[in-house]
């Protein structure tokens, strides 16, 4: 088995920097009536069809940032009680 050692503190760090970016991929609030005025133009249709792939995407992505800092949380969490449960087997207690 590799020798790992997992920071707890460097697990959150990094979940809170993924949660952190999360509010950044909100997509713009556009106006639907902005929307099918740029649909109307030519080329217009194409670019509404790339706004909407665009704001998926970053749902997408917001959530699965979302899911990395729990799991990164988690990770923390477990790494935290691994620790505890070694310490007290190499001290003999518990």
């Amino acid at each position: 088995m590799p020798d790992v050692h997992l920071d707890p503190d460097a697990l959150l760090a990094v979940a809170a920097s993924a949660e952190a970016l999360v509010p950044a991929l909100r997509p713009p609030a556009l106006d639907p009536a902005d929307l099918a005025e740029l649909a109307g133009l030519p080329g217009g249709a194409a670019l509404v069809a790339e706004h909407d792939r665009l704001c998926a995407a970053m749902v997408r992505a917001a959530r699965e940032l979302g899911e990395l800092a729990a799991a990164l949380g988690a990770v923390a969490a477990a790494t935290e009680a691994a620790d505890r449960c070694a310490a007290r087997a190499l001290t003999g207690a518990g």
